[in-house]
């Protein structure tokens, strides 16, 4: 083409402008939006013919004049979550975005994971996007990076979930520690302010001012990592949260992140390394997709096909398999194990 196509209206960009990301990658990402936009009018067309199917009725119920502290507490209601109990979170981060994924999906919002457009060639990392919220009181959607790292991923699920809860609709980078200077900055900070405050409580920890200011960068990574594990999050997140209690400053939130992702980084290529060829480490693609899909839209497609509501055809564009093997892949419970 000429010139890349033009961006649907169905969503906003709240990403902040970056000169790194080339035009392919962005028209990649639209390209991405419009794919779960279209799963996401199939799922609310089904929705809409069932009469026994209730409105999610938290979508568009908080507004953004209310203080971050009390929309946690809200979202802690909904999800029935005591965010303030550490020892329900689970073993590690992992646990913890998987126990979250599972009460966000129970009280109606579809949680997927995605990051390409079907290929790995076309691997959209998060410095290009972290996270996609579409708020619709039929079927809303979260979708995360699945390139992102995990502890990442459960600050990106309750950050877009705010979103929804705002009723916007909109692709998200969570760079949460930029100055806020537009509309987008604006929302960006709140949600990050909301996640923040439900993942790592202010009064659930106690951290001195005196403390921090004795510690040089590696005492202060080491002391940050530490909460971070108590609580199954990221080093970013705890980071983030001594920002804005202003504990540290904007230069050592940044240093702190990117030692957490180059630690990351670096972890992940010695697990590949060590994991490669073994085969009890190497996930069956039945397994993987239906995890990147999440219970929630599969139990749905499951359902339409067995009422007759949804044709193999349109399951096939929903869970982006062929259509002669949707049959096997929602309803051969054996061999997706």
């Amino acid at each position: 083409m000429n010139t890349p196509p033009p961006k649907g209206e169905y969503s906003t960009d709240f990403r902040k402008p970056n000169p790194e990301i080339s035009n392919r990658q962005n028209a990649q990402l639209e390209a991405l939006v419009r794919k779960i936009a279209t799963k996401q009018d199939f799922v609310r067309d089904l929705l809409d013919k069932d009469p026994e199917y209730k409105d999610v009725v938290f979508v568009e119920s908080v507004h953004l004049d209310e203080h971050p502290k009390m929309v946690a507490q809200k979202i802690a209601e909904i999800l029935n979550f005591d965010c303030q109990d550490k020892t329900i979170r689970g073993k590690n981060a992992e646990e913890l975005f998987s126990k979250l994924r599972s009460c966000i999906e129970q009280i109606g919002v579809f949680v997927l994971l995605a990051g390409d457009l079907g290929s790995y060639h076309t691997k959209l990392g998060p410095e290009v996007f972290r996270g996609l919220a579409i708020s619709d009181t039929k079927a809303p959607f979260i979708v995360i990076n699945r390139y992102d790292a995990v502890s990442t991923r459960t600050f990106t699920l309750i950050h877009e979930l705010v979103h929804i809860l705002l009723g916007l609709t909109g692709t998200s980078e969570n760079q949460i520690g930029s100055e806020v200077t537009t509309w987008e900055e604006e929302i960006e900070r709140f949600c990050s302010d909301v996640a923040g405050e439900f993942l790592l409580p202010e009064d659930s920890f106690e951290v001195h001012s005196d403390d921090i200011e004795n510690m040089d960068r590696s005492e202060l990574y080491n002391y940050t990592s530490r909460i971070a594990n108590d609580w199954s999050v990221s080093e970013s997140l705890v980071a983030y949260k001594f920002y804005r209690l202003e504990l540290i400053n904007k230069s050592c939130y940044q240093d702190i992140t990117e030692q957490y992702y180059f630690h990351w980084h670096e972890s992940l290529k010695k697990w590949k390394e060590q994991k490669k060829g073994i085969k009890e480490f190497q996930f069956k693609p039945k397994s993987l997709k239906k995890h990147t899909l999440g219970n929630k839209l599969i139990a749905i497609v499951k359902e339409a096909l067995q009422s007759g509501q949804l044709t193999f055809t349109k399951a096939a564009l929903v869970l982006d398999e062929p259509p002669m093997r949707v049959n096997s892949f929602v309803f051969d419970e054996a061999n997706s194990r």
